[in-house]
């Protein structure tokens, strides 16, 4: 199961909810020229809104969002879940405070009434799926939906389709192989700091500047980062620095996409678009927002 401990905090939400938060942050020395680590200061978003109450105007003028499983054998491959602002739109909880729960726990003890009542909206009767595994939560504000990871379990990833701006905290992830990056702003323009946190290559460190320009990982000898004898793909993933963007990551390489994919650890909120593949355990969903 994928454990991570999170060094970084951060959020998804709207400009207006966010903070910049800076912490420094001890790793191995990449050159081995120095002291066994070296120290790095880097700025993260924070986020201490306090969420604004749902209407029903929110549900009118919102679209819906759909899920249908398109990959596992925990639901049936013909399940389709709906959720509006208020949460899931079938069974559930039924608590309409515009949150939406995944896990494989049926019920919980109501403390206030030691009454037993439902735990998840969405039940996955997995052995990789935690208690409470998931969450998915409309944003008034925005009038955006969001995803986040709850702790527990195997993780909760989106798969990387389109070029992805990165952030500090974001963990990319192909295979049992599981990457923190860390971004470092430097005299030199912002560095890109890689520390593999699990896998064939954990503990071993990479750093990309801005110059370097791209950076390829896979099984090709062309490849900055290179893996030998696994199942990775000739190339996995690209990280590039572009002007505009910063530091951006893409699956495969040069359009060509990789065999099984390269993930995103949705640690933190992360802001949920039109045609994501989310995966909760073992189950792929395909989501989709509609009227």
């Amino acid at each position: 199961m994928f454990r991570i401990k999170s060094f970084l905090c951060g959020c998804c939400q709207s400009d207006a909810n966010r903070g910049v938060e800076e912490q420094v942050v001890s790793i191995p020395d990449p050159q081995r020229t120095g002291p066994e680590t070296i120290q790095i200061t880097v700025k993260t978003e924070t986020n201490a809104k306090i969420m604004p109450k749902i209407i029903i105007s929110d549900v009118e003028k919102t679209k819906l969002l759909n899920l249908r499983v398109i990959e596992g054998d925990i639901l049936p491959d013909t399940t389709e879940i709906t959720i509006n602002p208020f949460g899931v739109t079938e069974g559930g909880r039924k608590k309409q405070d515009g949150i939406t729960y995944f896990g494989s726990q049926k019920y919980t003890i109501n403390p206030a009434t030691s009454e037993q009542e439902l735990y998840n909206d969405i039940l996955l009767n997995d052995v990789s799926v935690g208690s409470q595994h998931a969450m998915i939560s409309y944003d008034p504000s925005a009038k955006s939906y969001y995803l986040k990871d709850l702790g527990e379990g195997s993780g909760t990833f989106i798969k990387i389709d389109q070029e992805l701006q990165l952030k500090s905290g974001f963990t990319i992830s192909f295979g049992d192989t599981h990457m923190l990056a860390l971004i470092n702003e430097t005299n030199e323009g912002p560095t890109l700091v890689l520390k593999f946190v699990e896998g064939l290559k954990i503990n071993e460190v990479y750093t990309f500047k801005p110059l370097d320009k791209i950076a390829k990982v896979g099984r090709m000898s062309d490849c900055e980062i290179k893996f030998d004898g696994t199942n990775l793909s000739r190339y996995q993933c690209t990280l590039e620095y572009k002007e505009d963007k910063g530091w951006v990551v893409s699956d495969g390489f040069n359009g060509k996409p990789s065999t099984n994919g390269t993930w995103l650890f949705v640690q933190d909120f992360f802001e949920i678009t039109q045609d994501e593949i989310v995966k909760i355990g073992q189950t792929l969903f395909k989501i989709t927002l509609a009227t």
